[in-house]
């Protein structure tokens, strides 16, 4: 299975670019790859003039090279949101690999993963098996610890330099599908009473440092019962995310308000991996439910009624 997008000008990424190479020297024997199954599924952007240029080299490269797809290519478009495209391909993907695997020797393992159990705890299959396809919960990679220095000593960002500057916005579009799970937006901004006006060179980058509302985010941390005032810093869950970098946007160690104020996402549609996650933390089993059934297949068209078109945010949900 190759699971794969384009970066840059239509490049692979970095972390398959070696194997990409390799798969495309015409030194490779026609029949390199003949009794390989394989199946491609495309990552993208409508927008970028390279779409969907690695996902069908590749497709076409394993076919050349005698390899068979036992699934067409299917490619997913940012733009026209990836949930609910993924959910689609997800549903083929299943019945055409235990279609083609051996029942022997693979048929415990995938009717599990076909029907979704294992993603519900052993207690809970009894009062939650109507549900359908339940996504797992996503794995925990960092832990929150309280700060050792006080709030004032805080400086995340003392070795880097920022000029900010505070301009209009003269139009914003919306460039994704207005049902998609993704928002682009195209920002003009008027920088004309800025030094930004003189110096900006082609090739020059900006960034935006987006606030969220202070009233929205007190009243959410009431809600949480969190202490605005509490110092903490990120920390790796296992010695295999050492070397990692976690959560890069959040700067700690930082206040919680800090936080909530400017690093974390409060007011998009939540997706439904962070629905299952909050479903783990609910003390009411209606609540749970209400929550896994929001994420699974046969909860599609409550998702898209009570989530996507509500658009409710944390609080909403909360």
């Amino acid at each position: 299975l190759v699971v794969v997008s384009s970066t840059g000008d239509g490049d692979p990424p970095d972390n398959c670019a070696t194997f990409y190479s390799r798969l495309r020297r015409r030194s490779n024997p026609p029949d390199m790859l003949r009794g390989v199954k394989f199946a491609v599924l495309g990552l993208g952007d409508q927008n970028y003039t390279d779409f969907m240029a690695v996902p069908r080299t590749f497709h076409r490269r394993l076919e050349d090279l005698g390899g068979e797809a036992f699934l067409p290519r299917m490619e997913i478009d940012e733009v026209e949101g990836i949930e609910q495209q993924l959910e689609e391909w997800t549903e083929r993907f299943w019945p055409a690999l235990e279609k083609t695997l051996s029942k022997n020797a693979f048929d415990v393992e995938v009717k599990s993963a076909v029907n979704g159990e294992e993603t519900l705890p052993m207690e809970d299959k009894k009062s939650f098996e109507n549900l359908e396809r339940v996504p797992p919960c996503p794995v925990v990679r960092v832990l929150i610890e309280d700060a050792e220095m006080p709030l004032l000593d805080i400086d995340p960002n003392e070795d880097e330099v920022h000029l900010h500057y505070q301009v209009p916005v003269q139009e914003c579009i919306l460039l994704t599908d207005a049902a998609s799970d993704r928002r682009v937006l195209h920002l003009d901004v008027d920088v004309s009473n800025t030094s930004l006006a003189s110096s900006f060179s082609p090739g020059d980058s900006i960034g935006v440092l987006p606030c969220n509302d202070h009233q929205l985010v007190d009243e959410l941390l009431e809600r949480l019962q969190f202490d605005p005032n509490r110092v903490f810093r990120i920390t790796p869950a296992s010695d295999a995310e050492k070397n990692k970098q976690l959560l890069p946007h959040i700067k700690t160690p930082c206040s919680v308000r800090k936080c909530f104020l400017e690093y974390l996402d409060i007011t998009s549609v939540p997706r439904k991996s962070f629905l299952r996650l909050l479903a783990e933390f609910c003390t009411d089993d209606n609540d749970k439910y209400s929550l896994l059934e929001l994420c699974s297949r046969n909860g599609r068209e409550l998702y898209n009624q009570q989530i996507q078109k509500s658009e409710p945010g944390l609080l909403g949900i909360l």
